[in-house]
């Protein structure tokens, strides 16, 4: 990729003043928008809770992918974070039983699907969207690995 056309970078902290310092010190024209919570910010099994830090960070994003048109910048939408988070954070690295709540748990699948549904309709003729990358390493139960195609389909 040496001689790519593309220079990315990931953006943890959607604020449009990070969007104009990825471009000025790498010169980026892709950037991956994270729409990613810290624990000490939402109880993610709270879908309230969840809800009161998603909405606000949408418009932080969209200040972001404004920020990335008037740059010439694409920006990849990343939902880092989704509802109801992992069934066990104890062990989460390792632990083959810690799966992402919504392959279980229907108000997670459900809550899930709404959000992107949201997230897709108010993006999608932004200027700067270029993809979507629906959550951050998705971790289904073992037997259910084949379901995560179908289910980004959905």
């Amino acid at each position: 990729m040496a001689n790519s056309k593309h220079r990315g970078f990931h953006l943890g902290n959607l604020h449009p003043s990070y969007v104009q310092s990825a471009y000025e010190q790498f010169g980026v024209n892709i950037l991956r928008l994270a729409l990613i919570w810290f624990p000490e910010e939402v109880n993610e099994w709270n879908l309230q809770e969840y809800e009161a830090w998603l909405y606000p960070h949408l418009d932080n994003l969209e200040a972001c992918l404004d920020k990335c048109a008037e740059l010439n910048i694409k920006g990849i939408i990343d939902l880092h974070s989704p509802v109801g988070g992992f069934t066990d954070w104890s062990g989460i690295w390792g632990n083959k039983e810690n799966v992402h709540r919504f392959f279980v748990e229907k108000w997670a699948k459900k809550a899930l699907k709404r959000h992107w549904r949201e997230i897709a309709t108010r993006f999608k003729s932004h200027p700067a969207t270029f993809a979507y990358e629906f959550i951050n390493e998705p971790s289904p139960p073992p037997k259910q690995k084949r379901k995560w195609n179908k289910i980004q389909k959905k």
